[in-house]
């Protein structure tokens, strides 16, 4: 009868399988699940007691009657169960919150963009934390991909996430994101550059600046009531408004070194009126006018991009500081009063006409002339000298020496229009005056 009973054990070990609770009592700790940091508890729990118990899972995690989930392997543990001679088996799990995987996405984003990251799922887990401080981002979701906001106001930090289970949250996985700023500028008319809008005529001709941080490495003007005539690609752009009126906008799209890009706009309302033509600057002696066509009803002129003088009449005269060499434009408006249905001229910087110690310099006089003038040359001798005259196509009509002192010309045989006085020397010094002729 021994032998009979030694062999049913051994058959019991060999073939473990489920027993009832009468003979096990294994119903109660089958599968049961622990964390890792819990406290070791009895495996008398597990009735009925008075069995033996032994772990068949390496490291043990088994000490007499006890189980200890801290030596415990993660996953399922086999405990060994005598009882009465009977041998049975059963699995406690032993899980913890574990350190999240790596992190992927993208390391490098823009302000105002989402970037999605994901992790691979971790076992056990029920959701996932994620937070990025630095964006006021914080999220607990069941899955393992989470999109985040980054916005304007967001800097560079690290975005973190840490698996949630039933044992708590495990240990942080994180990743270094750079936030990188946008393009700051914005558009700007170039001889208004305090308004933020623009009411501009039809047939305009405007001049706009991107103010601000304009270091981009690509730029794209767009009008679509206006057409970009020149610098499309520069942070400036002179926009020739059409014959259409209604609204519009001017529009820049900006990329900058880091790849982040941007549009800005500015808001164009375009009137039911042509603008004149822009004028051309001119210089005589000591005045400089402007030439412009018949719809010019007023002129403001600009110093180095700032107005002054006010809005002038349509003879557009100005009297020269010959020794300010700044830079000059001037705005040719329709409006009599308003100065408004403009386009701007373009630069132009006056000719000397004062002479400084020692230089080299040419006056002529009277401007505009009908017959004999005088030409005036000042400074160190040049005993080579020479006066040239030439007709408004460019043509040679009279050579002169002139060493120092003055010339007298006469250009009573020169038709009414433009003709030109030149001044070469020796040296390689050369001074051209614009004569009109009557």
């Amino acid at each position: 009868m021994k032998a009979i009973i030694t062999i049913l054990s051994l058959v019991c070990c060999w073939f473990p399988g489920p027993a009832t609770a009468q003979t096990c009592g294994v119903i109660t700790c089958r599968n049961r699940i622990v964390c890792r940091d819990t406290a070791s508890f009895p495996l008398q729990q597990c009735e009925p007691p008075g069995g033996k118990y032994s772990c068949e899972t390496s490291p043990p995690a088994v000490d007499q009657n006890w189980f200890l989930p801290g030596f415990a392997k993660p996953g399922p543990n086999l405990v060994r169960y005598i009882f009465n001679h009977d041998t049975c088996f059963f699995s406690i799990v032993v899980v913890s919150a574990d350190t999240a995987g790596a992190i992927a996405g993208p390391n490098r984003i823009c302000k105002g963009e989402t970037g999605r990251f994901t992790i691979k799922s971790l076992p056990n887990d029920t959701a996932y934390e994620w937070s990025f401080p630095n964006a006021c981002f914080f999220k607990v979701t069941p899955d393992t991909a989470a999109g985040v906001l980054f916005p304007p106001g967001s800097t560079s930090g690290y975005l973190t996430v840490r698996g949630i289970n039933a044992c708590g949250k495990g240990t942080a996985s994180s990743l270094y994101v750079s936030v990188e700023d946008l393009p700051d500028a914005r558009i700007v008319r170039r001889e208004d550059t305090v308004a933020v809008a623009d009411t501009v005529c039809m047939n305009a001709e405007v001049t706009y600046l991107l103010s601000g941080n304009t270091s981009s490495d690509s730029i794209h003007w767009t009008a679509h009531l206006g057409k970009v005539t020149g610098n499309a690609g520069e942070p400036v752009a002179t926009v020739r408004w059409g014959n259409l009126p209604g609204i519009d906008s001017l529009s820049a799209w900006l990329r900058n070194p880091s790849g982040c890009t941007r549009s800005v706009f500015r808001r164009v309302v375009i009137r039911d009126q042509h603008a004149p033509s822009p004028s051309t600057i001119w210089q005589f002696g000591c005045n400089m006018l402007v030439c412009s066509d018949s719809l010019a009803g007023c002129y403001q002129w600009f110093r180095n991009g700032l107005p002054f003088g006010g809005v002038v009449a349509p003879s557009g005269r100005y009297i020269l500081d010959t020794l300010n060499r700044s830079t000059y434009t001037v705005l040719t408006c329709s409006d009599q009063t308003a100065c408004s249905c403009c386009n701007l001229s373009a630069s132009y910087q006056p000719l000397k006409t004062g002479c400084d110690d020692g230089e080299t310099c040419m006056q002529v006089s009277p401007n505009p002339a009908n017959g004999i003038i005088v030409v005036t040359v000042t400074g160190k001798p040049d005993p080579e000298g020479r006066i040239l005259v030439f007709n408004r196509l460019g043509s040679l009509v009279r050579k002169e020496r002139i060493p120092l002192g003055s010339l007298t010309v006469d250009l009573s045989a020169l038709p009414p229009g433009i003709c030109f006085i030149e001044f070469m020397g020796i040296n390689g010094t050369r001074l051209t005056s614009r004569i009109v002729k009557l």
